[in-house]
């Protein structure tokens, strides 16, 4: 995979196959690919660019509503998100000790991927957000021996 985006790659080795019947010279189908794929880049960034641009927007327009619910409720879930870490590791350790019970709420990771993105500020990129899912789905190396 070039881009990391199936459709998109999917396109590129339909191109790749094209340009072989195209181009018998290998330099020129090089040289056409290459421009292909830095078209296909220019589209994408500019299609990102537009996404952050509407993803602001939509978190400009929250902040401003009349509403306060509207207006906080991405702070509001961050903090119970925060609060649900703070127990488990800062408090609850200790009320185990105390007490002999154990009271530890596991997080899965895909919530605790949404508290680091929240932390962080809410701003991240697609590309980013795509690292971040691409570690959700993969499977965990085996242990060294």
């Amino acid at each position: 995979m070039v881009f990391g985006i199936p459709l998109i790659d999917a396109i590129l080795n339909s191109v790749d196959t094209v340009l072989d019947k195209i181009f018998p010279d290998q330099d020129e189908r090089l040289r056409v690919k290459a421009e292909i794929e830095k078209q296909l880049l220019i589209n994408d960034r500019a299609t990102i660019e537009q996404l952050l641009t509407a993803q602001r927007d939509a978190i400009i327009a929250e902040i401003q509503h009349q509403s306060w619910l509207t207006a906080n409720w991405r702070a509001v879930l961050m903090l119970g998100l925060s609060l649900s870490v703070v127990s488990n590791y800062a408090i609850m350790p200790y009320v185990q000790a105390a007490f002999g019970v154990s009271v530890i709420v596991e997080l899965p990771e895909w919530l605790f991927i949404l508290l680091c993105i929240g932390v962080s500020g809410y701003l991240i990129t697609p590309e980013t957000l795509q690292i971040l899912l691409g570690k959700i789905g993969a499977k965990k190396p085996p242990p060294a021996p």
